[in-house]
């Protein structure tokens, strides 16, 4: 099937600690694959069938539980600004970052030319928000971790936008808690291996329990001594009962939450009107 994507927009939800009550380990176990690349949650079911209304009711929820179980504190772009910067006033761009974990701000700066160099105005400023890339500039290979090269780098203001809903990871400059390295800018990317160690799910599933701690002797795990390192510590996250884990049971419709009374003999209902539970054994079972 083609693969679906999700942008994470502003905002958590509480989870589970225990990747065993969790819903992206619920996924996982029952085949379906999920990773993170180049910055996105991709989903494909094992069934084949199309994934995109559910996985945009639940992609926070996902991508919190993913966060937190690996202890990447990701961060959100939100925007931009152009200007001179001491000691030496050299020109630069900030960008403006939100932690998804903390909801702290962060920021990085990046070596810019604010004026032309083009023309008989060559020297002259450029308007406002409009910058160049210097030669060797660091903005490029963060750019290109989640993205392809721009038409013309030059016209590179024009493009910030496609930034937003990326998944970014970053080092912290010593010394200034709020400013990010520049050059270890990257977008995230976590292999679908990857988190079915994170999330202690084995991948032979006839004769072998998956739970942690309960796996036999004789059979091989794909679960090595030591997950996925956290480059960041885990914090808490902010609560946001909409898309608490107890609300597995509910179906939502605009600003509606409903229960909905399943029956074996109704006609199947469309992936967004189903529960958790419902989707989970209709979608991740081929056919």
């Amino acid at each position: 099937m083609p693969a679906m994507y999700c942008c994470l927009v502003n905002g958590m939800t509480a989870v589970s600690t225990d990747p065993a009550n969790s819903l992206v380990r619920r996924l996982l176990v029952r085949g379906n694959r999920l990773a993170i690349e180049q910055g996105r949650l991709h989903l494909d079911a094992a069934s084949g069938k199309p994934v995109a209304d559910w996985l945009a009711a639940h992609h926070k929820q996902l991508v919190a539980e993913i966060l937190q179980r690996t202890g990447i504190d990701a961060l959100h772009y939100t925007g931009y600004s152009c200007g001179h910067y001491p000691p030496k006033k050299r020109a630069g761009v900030t960008l403006q970052f939100d932690s998804l974990l903390t909801n702290a701000n962060r920021y990085a700066i990046f070596n810019a030319d604010l004026t032309r160099t083009k023309g008989y105005k060559a020297g002259s400023p450029l308007p406002k928000k409009q910058f160049r890339l210097n030669e060797g500039s660091s903005f490029k290979p963060f750019w290109l971790s989640a993205l392809d090269a721009p038409r013309r780098w030059s016209a590179l203001h024009d493009y910030m936008g496609k930034l937003k809903g990326i998944l970014f990871d970053a080092e912290l400059t010593p010394g200034k808690p709020d400013r990010l390295v520049a050059t270890s800018i990257r977008a995230i990317n976590l292999t679908h291996q990857q988190l079915l160690q994170a999330f202690e799910v084995s991948t032979i599933p006839d004769n072998c329990q998956t739970a942690s701690g309960q796996t036999p002797d004789n059979c091989q795990t794909i679960m090595p001594d030591k997950i996925i390192a956290p480059p960041h510590v885990p914090q808490g996250l902010q609560p946001d009962p909409a898309t608490d884990v107890d609300s597995y049971g509910n179906t939502v419709k605009g600003n509606a939450v409903s229960r909905v009374d399943v029956n074996p003999l109704s006609p199947p209902m469309k992936p967004i009107e189903q529960t958790t539970n419902d989707w989970l054994a209709d979608y991740s079972t081929t056919e």
